[in-house]
């Protein structure tokens, strides 16, 4: 009792300190930027509550008609309006399209509106209530009053207001009921395959008994219901980089390097309660509460920070984000993880305080070095399996955690190493091999600059590849100087004669427009690689081949032709003929077209000597090359003026600009933070906790510049293992998402990349050297 009490005396100076309050801090902003991160990430995703408002607009079934309806008078329309009674009936058709601009893609959507926002809030005017009123999404607005033309100028539609959308930012038009049916028949040539999904918002108990009574009329219905809807996914669980790995592993490398900061004084503090008869239990009891205090005291300052400051980056990202952000999240789980990994951080540093790194034994010493051997072992066996298993990004993120993981385990090896390698006769490398030799801190930090800095610059990289998907998408479907006429199934399905005749009318004055007919095939196909299989196409002639794919040919490439070869985009594959390898094989040679091309197909072959062996054609689009600008228009212009569909004209265009979406934005930006005030605050910390030794070389005439530069020396060489270390794991995300993802592209932002890196520099530089500050030759008092 009598110890309990003095104890009790000590502590209220032992908490005055500043080195127990190192490791508060350090936690303090650590837990702020983790649970800032957090609450921005967790607000891209929505709740259950808005998807059910998005998809059912608050109801609690959907029953869905399985065929679609085409414009006009309807059958299907009218059973289905008088099964549904008082029920809302929507209309989804994604067919719709602008006169003067028939390639852009919105969304044609009618019901009753004052039953049914889905989301949506009336910014001006007034719901539309009679056939052929629409509303309309700010991008499309003509003017209230004014007639919306589409469909190539066979139907006029009367705007009476405009519509925000809470969830997306697509352009629509929401009509009144009635007016997919008032739709004129020629309204169908307009718009090839132009039809529209049925859907009746019902409740519960009205869903079985509406899909029955669709079912006795002999329409196929299913109805679907709200209390299957779940949250969406959020960028929280696809990416273990954004919050989960510096959830895990930050807080407790800043409660290690913190506390290892102030180990001299901890121990001495230990030594001097032995001293005056007290038990080494109590002393360190009195650390161990200490540092509890403070810790916990930095985590609820970092959790009320970071809670203030979430609700001040929504304001934000909700001018940002372009639909409704999700509501704000609960913060206890993220305030466990964080705790659980500063209680971790916090036992496995009261462990090492017990008994000094010299007394330790060698064998116990092995033994933690083998097991860490073993843990980065099975680390990179996890990595393994895992790009084995690889399908997405997301795996590629996990390859480059287990990367990390290993790398952090291997650390104090590896900084041994490279501190023996630097111990040269100049003084100043000597002493700094000493003191990294010597200083825990050295390889902390080492870990937690790594890690800090893998993580933006992964996240930078993972912004800038591109899939093949999404780059055939930001791609135009043909070369420049090109026009490709083709069905609503693109380049495999032929267009109407209708919309050939006119568009050759059209371009009959430019004489070196002459049409070539694509030849497809579904029993050919190219084996590219491990579960790739790209199309291939067939042209008449090799003086087609060059015309369509806009490259010329090689003589070697026209002599594969000729002789029944196929020209092929990526090497080392096979032509397979009805699923099984051609029988002799397809002589193949490479060939790079067009890049709008290298999406449509992946090789190309001559159409007799495809036919002879066995491969079934059939005829797909047309193209028309040597075209101009003007010329393109000349055809749409006709195209417009018969009433037909001017989405089949697919003409060339500037690649569409790739944005990241904008929770991988700003989880970038957030790392970058966190990074930045994180390794600042790492090396003032392990700085810092050197002034005592540096003193003393202060006090035996050592200049204050000496003293800078082995400063410089030990930052250095810590800085450049962190940094070559997070460099590895970014370029091993890399070379897994290039090598096990087809067709994927990465262009690294390679000046950003760099600065990211000098600012880590000129951070961590910084911030030792203001740790230097006002360094006096006397020794600092031990307690």
């Amino acid at each position: 009792m009598g110890e309990l009490v003095q104890a009790s005396r000590v502590m209220p100076r032992l908490l005055r300190a500043r080195w127990v309050w190192r490791p508060g801090v350090g936690v303090a902003i650590a837990t702020m930027l983790i649970m800032l991160a957090y609450v921005v990430l967790s607000s891209w995703g929505l709740s259950r509550e808005q998807v059910i408002e998005r998809d059912f607009s608050g109801r609690e079934a959907v029953v869905r008609l399985s065929a679609p309806v085409s414009p006009g008078p309807s059958t299907p329309l009218r059973a289905v309006y008088s099964a549904a009674g008082d029920a809302p009936v929507v209309l989804y058709s994604p067919g719709v399209r602008l006169t003067q601009d028939p390639q852009q893609r919105l969304l044609f959507q009618e019901s009753d509106w004052s039953s049914a926002p889905f989301g949506f809030e009336l910014v001006s005017g007034s719901w539309p209530n009679r056939p052929g009123e629409v509303v309309v999404t700010a991008g499309l607005d003509p003017g209230r009053g004014e007639d919306l033309s589409l469909l190539s100028g066979t139907v006029a539609m009367r705007v009476v207001g405009v519509v925000d959308d809470a969830y997306s930012n697509d352009p629509r038009i929401l009509a009144a009921p009635g007016t997919w049916q008032s739709l004129p028949s020629k309204a169908r040539t307009a718009r090839t395959g132009l039809v529209a999904s049925v859907s009746v918002l019902a409740t519960s108990t009205q869903a079985p008994s509406l899909v029955k009574d669709l079912k006795a009329q002999r329409l196929s219905a299913r109805a679907d219901r709200a209390t299957a809807v779940t949250d969406e996914q959020t960028w929280l669980a696809a990416s273990p980089f954004s919050f989960t790995v510096p959830a895990l592993l930050v807080p407790m490398l800043v409660v290690a390097l913190g506390v290892s900061a102030g180990r001299a004084r901890q121990r001495a503090l230990v030594r001097r309660v032995v001293e005056v008869g007290g038990q080494q239990r109590t002393a360190l009891g009195m650390v161990l509460v200490a540092l509890l205090v403070v810790v916990t005291v930095g985590l609820c300052a970092g959790a009320l920070g970071g809670w203030g400051a979430g609700h001040l980056a929504r304001v934000v990202a909700a001018r940002w984000n372009d639909r409704a952000l999700a509501p704000y999240p609960a913060l206890v789980g993220p305030a466990t993880l964080i705790a659980a990994s500063c209680t971790a951080g916090l036992a496995a540093s009261m462990l090492q305080l017990r008994q000094p790194r010299a007394a330790a034994p060698r064998s116990a010493r092995t033994v933690h070095r083998t097991a860490r051997q073993w843990a980065a072992l099975v680390s990179v066996g996890i990595g393994a399996a895992a790009l084995m298993r690889m399908s997405s990004a997301g795996h590629a993120m996990l390859v480059g955690a287990c990367a990390l993981v290993a790398m952090a385990l291997l650390a104090p090896e590896v900084v041994a190493a490279v501190a023996r390698r630097i111990d040269r006769p100049t003084p100043h490398l000597r002493l700094g091999s000493r003191l990294i030799s010597a200083d825990r801190g050295a390889t902390a930090e080492v870990i937690l600059t790594m890690m800090v800095l893998a993580l933006p610059l992964t996240t930078m990289v993972l912004l800038t590849t591109t899939g093949s998907a999404a780059r055939a998408e930001a791609l135009a479907p043909v070369g420049p100087g090109q026009l490709l006429v083709a069905g609503e199934g693109g380049l495999a399905s032929p267009a109407p004669s209708a919309v050939r005749k006119t568009v050759t009318n059209a371009l009959a004055t430019t004489p070196d427009a002459v049409p070539t007919t694509l030849l497809v095939t579904e029993s050919a196909w190219y084996e590219a690689g491990l579960g790739t299989n790209a199309s291939v196409i067939a042209v008449a002639t090799a003086a087609d081949v060059e015309k369509v794919l806009g490259t010329p040919l090689t003589a070697e490439q026209r002599t594969t032709l000729e002789e029944g070869g196929a020209l092929v985009w990526e090497p080392d594959g096979q032509l397979t003929i009805d699923g099984r390898p051609a029988t002799p094989p397809i002589k193949t040679t490479t060939y790079r077209p067009m890049e709008e091309w290298s999406n449509q197909a992946g090789a190309v072959m001559l159409a007799e000597p495809a036919r002879s062996r066995g491969i079934t054609l059939r005829r797909g689009g047309t193209l028309y090359a040597a075209v101009s600008p003007g010329d393109v228009d000349r055809a749409q212009a006709a195209i417009r003026e018969q009433g037909l569909d001017q989405s089949l004209l697919h003409r060339h265009h500037a690649p569409s600009q790739l944005l990241p979406p904008t929770a991988l934005m700003a989880s970038a930006l957030l790392l970058v933070a966190l990074m930045l005030g994180i390794t600042a605050i790492s090396s003032h910390t392990r700085t810092a906790s050197l002034r005592r030794q540096y003193g003393r070389l202060v006090a035996i005439g050592a200049d204050r510049s000496v003293v800078r530069r082995v400063q410089l020396v030990t930052q250095a060489v810590i800085t450049s293992l962190a940094t070559i270390a997070a460099c590895s794991i970014t370029v091993v995300a890399a070379a897994t998402m290039l090598l096990r993802l087809s067709g994927t592209q990465i262009n690294p932002p390679w000046v950003l990349m760099l600065a990211l890196i000098c600012s880590l520099i000129t951070a961590q530089v910084l911030a030792s050297l203001l740790a230097l500050r006002g360094l006096r030759p006397e020794l600092a008092r031990e307690a």
